[in-house]
């Protein structure tokens, strides 16, 4: 991930990405010098043309005699290959919109539908209905589960635990989830235990492998390695 958010700081420092060299593109270098301020180029350059550092090209191998570091380029100007590694956006400025640079602290706000990936009868093939609300200022959301059953962290509805009777409890109330570094949640909610019809507090270690706006992974910490895939609605 630091590799591309490597390249947002390069055009900050509103290194050109220009053509020459053996690894630059037909279309990199003719009229990028006439773009003296950001966005008013509609010029498209290959992200593999973007150079770090002008001590980087003999490391690359490349020829360039001259780097420009003056021109401004749009990042949704910097088209991306999505032919390889994760990244399914095809310019820089989506990709780090939508994908690279988004924050756990802000992206899970909203309601969003589930599908449950387990071999765990309880929770294969189902689904269920999650809403995250941030709890401003505390680093920390307030979530509820609408409907269903989500396996991560393992979770029922009332409506689900009375149709399932093998269902251990169901959530009661407003659950907690603590942003814990960049990809990592702490949730933890009150249950009632069906067997002594008591309420008990629990918790769980969430992790994100995959986040991005409208889409994010949820995998159960500990022995708990079933998956729910949330889709924002």
């Amino acid at each position: 991930m630091y590799r591309y958010i490597s390249l947002f700081v390069l055009l900050a420092l509103s290194l050109a990405c220009g053509g020459g060299g053996g690894g630059a593109s037909t279309s990199s270098s003719s009229t990028a010098s006439t773009s003296g301020t950001a966005g008013s180029s509609t010029t498209q350059y290959l992200a593999s043309n973007v150079v770090f550092s002008a001590s980087g090209l003999a490391k690359a191998g490349d020829q360039l005699a001259v780097v420009d570091t003056t021109t401004k380029v749009l990042a949704a100007n910097i088209v991306v290959s999505t032919g390889k590694g994760e990244i399914k956006s095809d310019n820089l400025q989506t990709a780090l919109d939508e994908e690279i640079a988004v924050e756990v602290s802000t992206a899970l706000q909203g309601t969003w539908t589930i599908k449950n990936i387990t071999s765990n009868p309880d929770y294969k093939s189902t689904t269920g209905e999650i809403v995250f609300t941030s709890n401003s200022g505390t680093g920390k959301y307030d979530f509820t589960l609408s409907s269903g059953r989500t396996v991560v962290p393992g979770l029922f509805t009332k409506a689900d635990y009375d149709a399932f009777s093998n269902a251990y409890g169901y959530i009661t109330g407003t659950g907690t989830a603590e942003v814990v570094g960049s990809r990592c949640l702490y949730l933890s909610w009150s249950y009632i235990d069906r067997s002594s019809g008591k309420s008990f507090d629990n918790s769980s270690v969430v992790d994100l492998p995959e986040l991005r706006k409208g889409r994010v992974v949820f995998v159960g910490g500990g022995s708990n390695r079933s998956i729910s895939i949330l889709t924002k609605k």
